[in-house]
């Protein structure tokens, strides 16, 4: 099966008036530029002198004379006002005149950023041109949000967040390529939320923000679509329910489109819908499924609470659960103990309804001689709390250079250390000069080297490569 024809059979969008068209196969491009031409209505212009001035802003980007550009649906298309802050005009806002203001363009809503993780420059003094740099680049990519951030282990920084891991690798390989900024991401994670004791929920990004004492949250849940072979099934269903997944349909494909989907397969083609939590998807899921299904296969992932009552509910939700415009999306999640829906920010209008569920987490944190790396905390469920401290222990131990004297590295779950890996020390022969004599010549010489290792460790500083921070973005078995 072509390209175009896979593409329209998955998004449904077979017939109609869609074109189907392939960059690789150099196939139905002319066509669609036509289609474009003919069947798109023109923009429609007011001839009454009275009408007034109303633009979108779509799209934005620097430029070093003009400053900030933005792209807007007008009759021209873009305006140069000499804007010099970047964040003076975001994506979605509406232009008009200062004499004649008008009310906003209806059905924009900001992206919704589905994973959060520090970006650090490896140079603490080239914060400021990675502040530059995050500043023009969200211009061009109003899907990413960056919020001024501090590590003990890594210095001043952003919390960033993503439409996604593949969104986020992106964004990362976009700032070294285009703005020359090499940079530290630390583990993606997702926005838990917390009950505090005045019934307030407050969310939780990170193990530093999880109050103590506290081992139930309200974590994302997500929906999986996956179009494989039947033979794949079984594997498929084990990789779902190893991530606390449970399957929610099972579609088989009518015989019209397998061939259509499956052209190197003779198998039957069926359609898995899953349910399971944000997080376990997030980093090495896509790897492990297309290593399962031997690369047939293809999926979706959605907001859980995307189901079809969704256009219902969102009408019901001032009525359900009224709260004042003020208060955040915290706030607004109603009080049940299983499956709880998410909330609408009344504050700027942007909809982020989604399914969040009681889940039992914990802190996984790692200590290098003694002292706490934030940037490597992680929050696991509780199940593979121990697995991922264990792993990622052995994984760190490896990949910090050995020092001058030994260092330690512990894995804690909750506050306990569960893990330790042990970094030798570079060690000289200091006995290499000694040809002969008594044997205590030897030890005064170990000995002191010994005391000297000793207080090296207590006063030394370990660095930590970026490639112990990178090691631990892909979890793998």
């Amino acid at each position: 099966m072509s390209g175009p024809a896979r593409c329209a059979y998955i998004s449904g969008r077979s017939g109609g008036v869609s074109r189907t068209a392939s960059r690789v196969e150099e196939d139905g491009i002319d066509e669609l530029l036509e289609a474009i031409v003919q069947q798109l209505p023109p923009p429609t212009v007011k001839d009454s002198p009275g009408a007034l001035l109303k633009a979108l802003v779509f799209d934005s980007f620097y430029d070093a004379a003009k400053g900030v550009v933005l792209v807007a649906v007008i009759r021209v298309g873009y305006i140069c006002s000499n804007l010099r802050g970047t964040s003076d005009v975001h994506v979605g806002d509406t232009l008009c005149l200062s004499q004649s203001p008008t009310p906003p363009f209806p059905g924009f809503e900001p992206p919704k950023r589905l994973v959060y993780a520090g970006v650090y420059p490896e140079d603490p003094s080239e914060y400021e041109k990675l502040k530059v740099s995050l500043q023009r680049l969200m211009l061009t990519d109003a899907a990413v949000e960056a919020q001024p951030a501090v590590s003990q282990a890594l210095g001043p920084g952003f919390r960033c967040g993503f439409l996604g891991a593949l969104h986020m690798e992106v964004v990362h390989q976009r700032l070294e390529a285009e703005f020359g900024q090499r940079t530290l991401l630390t583990s993606p994670g997702v926005t838990f939320f917390v009950e505090t004791p005045d019934g307030r929920r407050l969310p939780v990004v990170s193990p530093a923000e999880l109050p103590k004492g506290c081992r139930e949250l309200l974590e994302p849940m997500a929906n999986l679509t996956v179009v494989a072979p039947m033979e794949f099934m079984a594997a498929i269903d084990r990789l779902a329910f190893d991530r606390r997944g449970e399957r929610l349909e099972c579609h088989i494909l009518q015989q019209q489109h397998q061939q259509m989907m499956l052209q190197r397969y003779c198998a039957t083609a069926v359609r898995l819908v899953y349910k399971l939590p944000l997080a376990e998807i997030l980093v090495d899921f896509a790897d492990k499924l297309q290593s399962v299904t031997s690369g047939a296969a293809t999926f979706d992932v959605e907001d859980a609470g995307k189901c079809p009552l969704r256009s219902l509910l969102l009408p019901l939700l001032p009525l359900l659960f009224p709260v004042p415009l003020r208060h955040c999306a915290a706030n607004c999640l109603p009080r049940h103990r299983s499956a709880r829906l998410g909330c609408i920010d009344w504050g700027n209008g942007a909809a982020c309804l989604g399914w969040y569920e009681l889940s039992k987490v914990s802190s996984v944190c790692f200590l290098v001689n003694g002292e706490p790396v934030d940037a490597l905390g992680l929050l696991v469920h509780h199940s593979r709390a121990k697995e991922v401290a264990v792993r990622l222990t052995e994984q760190l131990g490896k990949a910090i250079p050995a020092q001058q004297f030994e260092v330690a590295v512990q894995g804690t779950v909750n506050g306990r250390i569960t893990a330790r890996a042990t970094v030798k020390a570079l060690r000289k022969d200091v006995t290499a000069k000694c040809y002969g004599g008594d044997v205590t010549r030897k030890l005064k010489l170990l000995n002191k080297q010994k005391a000297g290792k000793k207080k090296m460790k207590a006063i030394g500083n370990v660095h930590i490569p970026s490639k112990a921070f990178l090691g631990l973005l892909k979890l793998k078995d």
